[in-house]
């Protein structure tokens, strides 16, 4: 019974490892949660195996790698630039260690390990639902907390990546399960979850996780082809199985389509381009990190470190806001942080695995544990291959997921191998013997265990005390803070936390309390001793600095700020504070140079240092030499200081822009916008002048030159440059010579604009718009007949637009002669003119001829003229009401309600339509229904209160 109760609570401490760390987002806040389940499920296992007195430690291939591993990890924490970090993470790796040994152990039964698989099956496709409907929802959120990735599936993880690192350890189980089942049902149920699966790692758009799943598929074919090579049907009842799951995902993907949002498309994210490679922050978080491994070659800088040590190597490219917490590799951040020796363990560690699985499979018999050894075998080859683009197993909830199915995958190639040598016998004789003196050692390793690890939690208890002394500070009790920060500090006294925050706590006293020497003083001493435990932490130097600036250590204080701008050379915040205390005494060259570095790192800053530079009193001539001699940087300072009204010295810096870039055309462009916006006409063609210079062939310069002056309304100038442009360049396009004429027309010279257009008509004889100019120009000197000339010319040259011949019936209409002018305008109507105004005047051309027959065809022909406009058969409704014509102008209106029925314009002209004739009910239900298009009509809110 006592045994019985001790499986079940070690069952249950398995399933809560698989279940609840995703929940809490990967559980990457929830580290001592984990190691106290771990724990308490360790000390059940002993519990167990004190009572039933059996030993039933069964060796893995693993136990040697992790005791070397262990041993290697002590070293590390020796020798660790941070040995506070360096413990934590020893501790979680040795939790992990634990749960893999507790798993494998724990796993002696087929039905056990079944049973766990079909658990993290489950677990995985309620992730996968819970994701999707996210998904579809358009969720920028993870259980009302924001997300970084837009338009991804993320479940309840912060990262795409890491959910499909968790996808990836899932999945093979889960083909394991399908290829192993026996019964049709079985599979179906497995097949289903597992599209469902493949269709939710496709939309996480993780590239690395899409690859590992990728190669490690790979691997699951081959081995499984290598098995059933000699069983042709077998074979191919696979393949098909595999081709059907393919279709499957994809029409899942398909069905459930992609995300509006999404940052990038299903298509970039198989196939990145060029740009995209270039631009990936991992590529330069590598290249950078690689400078680490020589400086810590053998026993790395200490787990947990690589965030302090790489400070100095972040890219400058990296936001100033973001912090490189991992390398994004997990072998080069092991590199780092442990040295050569730990990574060749690792990979020894890995020969070993695929050794001792993979001469078991290929022998297994049994197809259920051998499909579910291969598919856990695959789910560690996926992560382990995505480890090298991501950083999944330093998330604990994907890191715990890893060490079961390890253990799982090792403890099924044990069942297997027990089942293939058929000792069943000789492994039950050993369980009926007590060994009492291996139970006593039993007890003192677990013994040795759990202090170990209640050691660990003194950090907890550190924390703990940490912050309850934070709380009495925000309550204004100082003192009694104090004494908590103290005892924080000595139940953990490697954390270099709380030396820092006890300085900075002292910092304060010293800016309020009396005596302010002593309490500098000691803030210096705890921030030394943080510095003594994490050399690398450039903010406990800035700290230092500002403690030395308050007792007026000047050369103490450069030096910490230095040493902080040293270990973090890339932030711009140490640059500029460094530049400020300069600043406080008046060293003035030394503050330029720190603002110059804080310009070159970013240069959004440079707003802010111009003006507080501008603030301390320094004009152009001295703050103008912090600009990095860069094209791109000065063009921002001559941006910059066009903003503030200081055009000339922009206009400098603009030049120097140019001469810095080569006289690049793209600079030139970016001065003459400037000088647009300054109106400055005469920096604008000198600009173009030296671009005319360089390109020669290209006339649009001289073009806009001329163009500046008539900008400037200087017509003569303009005139005179288009004239001098024209003499020497005598085959012009016509839109140069149309400029002239305009020109010309505008300042009177309708001889000389009259000589260009015609010289234009001589060449393009066919260009209606010319017509139009020569006889807008007679027009203009009230020459009826020489503007019908030139129509009649347009007429004989062939053209037969309707505007043409409304020109024709205006001007004929101008010169008395109503039955001509209205024969061009029948004609202008027989051509498809469509201007209301046309059709008014026949109208009244008709009706002085009582010609009543035409009148009534004339307004069918607007209407078939107009079908297509329903705002032109708007104006005819309007036309009617005003010639009194009622009844045309309701059934008008009726028309165009009936082909634009939430038109309220319309509407409202038809309800004032029927309220002129009394008809209220009408009018009324007009308006009601404007209401229901837009419920804040005005109009027909007036209306229906009246």
């Amino acid at each position: 019974m006592a045994r019985k109760c001790c499986n079940l609570l070690i069952q249950v401490g398995i399933i809560s490892l698989i279940v609840f760390p995703p929940l809490s987002f990967g559980a990457i806040h929830h580290r001592f949660s984990i190691q106290v389940i771990i724990l308490g499920i360790s000390i059940v296992w002993v519990i167990k195996t004190l009572v039933t007195g059996k030993l039933r430690y069964a060796s893995t291939p693993l136990d040697l790698p992790i005791l070397v591993f262990l041993g290697l990890g002590v070293v590390n924490w020796l020798t660790s630039t941070y040995a506070h970090n360096t413990e934590k993470e020893l501790y979680l790796f040795a939790s992990y260690a634990l749960l893999y040994v507790l798993v494998a152990q724990h796993l002696k039964t087929t039905r056990r390990i079944i049973g766990l698989a079909f658990i993290t099956l489950l677990v995985g496709s309620g992730e996968s639902l819970f994701g999707l409907f996210q998904y579809l929802q358009g969720a920028t959120t993870v259980l009302g907390y924001d997300t970084p990735n837009i338009g991804t599936v993320n479940a309840t993880y912060f990262n795409h990546n890491h959910f499909a690192g968790f996808l990836i350890l899932v999945i093979p189980i889960a083909l394991g399960l399908l290829f192993g089942a026996a019964h049709f049902e079985k599979k179906f149920f497995v097949f289903i979850l597992l599209a469902l699966l493949g269709a939710t790692l496709v939309l996480t758009l993780s590239r690395g996780g899409l690859l590992s799943f990728l190669l490690s598929s790979g691997f699951f074919a081959v081995c499984l082809s290598i098995k059933y090579v000699h069983r042709a049907g077998s074979w191919r009842n696979y393949l098909v199985v595999l081709l059907i799951l393919i279709v499957c995902i994809g029409a899942y993907t398909a069905w459930i389509g992609f995300s509006p949002i999404a940052h990038r498309s299903l298509f970039e994210t198989f196939f990145p381009n060029r740009i995209t490679l270039e631009q990936e922050i991992r590529f330069q978080l590598w290249r950078n990190a690689l400078p680490l491994v020589k400086e810590f070659p053998l026993l790395g800088s200490g787990l947990g470190t690589f965030h302090d040590v790489f400070l100095r190597y972040r890219p400058e490219t990296l936001a100033q806001e973001r912090q490189a917490f991992h390398a994004h590799n997990d072998y080069l951040e092991l590199l780092v942080e442990m040295g050569i020796p730990a990574l060749l363990l690792v990979f020894w560690t890995m020969g070993r695995v695929y050794w001792y699985v993979l001469t078991s499979y290929f022998q297994a018999r049994d197809p259920l544990l051998a499909s579910l050894a291969l598919g856990g075998l695959t789910s560690c080859t996926a992560i382990w291959i995505h480890s090298f683009f991501d950083f999944n197993l330093q998330i604990p909830a994907n890191a715990l997921l890893f060490s079961i199915i390890l253990a799982m995958t090792i403890a099924i190639i044990r069942l297997i191998s027990h089942k293939h040598h058929s000792r069943r016998g000789e492994a039950a004789q050993r369980d009926t013997q007590r060994p009492g003196w291996k139970l006593i050692l039993v007890a003192l390793a677990a013994l040795v265990v759990f202090v170990g690890f209640a050691f660990n939690f003194r950090t907890n208890l550190a924390y703990f005390y940490f912050s309850k002394a934070k709380t009495l500070e925000l309550q204004h009790a100082p003192f009694e803070a104090l004494q908590w920060y103290q005892k924080a500090k000595w139940v953990d006294s490697a954390n270099a936390l709380f030396p820092e925050t006890l300085a900075a706590f002292y910092t304060e006293l010293g800016k309020t309390a009396p005596h302010a020497e002593k309490w500098y003083q000691l803030a210096i001493w705890e921030y030394q001793e943080a510095i003594s435990l994490n050399a690398y932490n450039p903010a406990c130097y800035y700290q230092l600095g500002w403690v030395y600036a308050a007792l007026e250590m000047e050369q103490d204080a450069v030096k910490a700020f230095k040493q902080a701008i040293a270990l973090n050379p890339h932030i711009t915040f140490y640059y500029e504070q460094l530049g400020n205390y300069y600043f406080s005494f008046e060293l003035i060259e030394p503050a330029l140079k720190m603002y110059q570095d804080v310009i070159r790192l970013n240069p959004q800053r440079m707003v802010d240092v111009l003006k507080k530079l501008q603030e301390y009193g320094l004009a152009y001539p001295e703050y103008q030499r912090i600009i990095p001699e860069n094209s791109d940087y000065r063009v921002r300072f001559a941006s910059l200081l066009k903003q503030q009204g200081d055009w000339e010295y922009s206009k400098q810096e603009y030049r120097r822009a140019i001469e810095l870039s080569g006289k690049q055309p793209e600079y030139y462009q970016k001065m003459l916008t400037a000088c647009r916006e300054r109106r400055d006409f005469d920096c604008m063609r000198t600009l173009w002048q030296e671009l005319w210079q360089q390109s020669p062939d290209n006339l649009e310069y001289p073009i806009q030159i001329a163009e500046s002056f008539a900008a400037q309304q200087n017509w003569s100038q303009a005139i005179a440059s288009y004239e001098t442009f024209l003499r020497e360049h005598q085959q012009a396009t016509p839109q140069v010579y149309r400029r002239v004429a305009e020109l010309y027309r505008q300042q009177g010279h309708e001889k000389e604009a009259l000589q260009l257009y015609s010289r234009l008509l001589e060449q393009y004889p066919t260009d209606l718009s010319l017509y139009h100019e020569i006889a807008g120009i007679y027009q203009q000197r009230r020459d009826w007949q020489a503007a019908l000339d030139i129509y009649a010319r347009a007429l004989a040259s062939g053209l037969t637009q309707p505007d043409l011949y409304s020109q024709l019936g205006d001007l004929t209409l101008k010169t008395g002669n109503q039955r001509q002018a209205l024969k061009y305008y029948e004609q202008a109507i027989q051509a498809g003119e469509t201007r209301m105004t046309i059709y008014q005047t026949v109208e009244q051309l008709y009706q002085d001829q009582e010609n009543m027959i035409a009148l009534d065809l004339l307004w069918e022909t607007y209407l078939l003229a107009n079908k297509h406009n329903p705002d032109a058969i708007f104006q005819l409704v309007q036309h009617y009401n005003a010639r009194e014509e009622w009844l045309k102008a309701v059934t008008l209106s009726k028309e165009l309600i009936a082909n634009a029925p939430a038109n309220v314009t319309y509407r409202a002209f038809l309800a004032d339509l029927y309220e002129a004739k009394g008809l209220i009910n009408e009018s009324l239900e007009q308006y009601r229904k404007i209401l229901q298009i837009q419920p804040n009509h005005p109009q027909a809110q007036q209306r229906l209160a009246r």
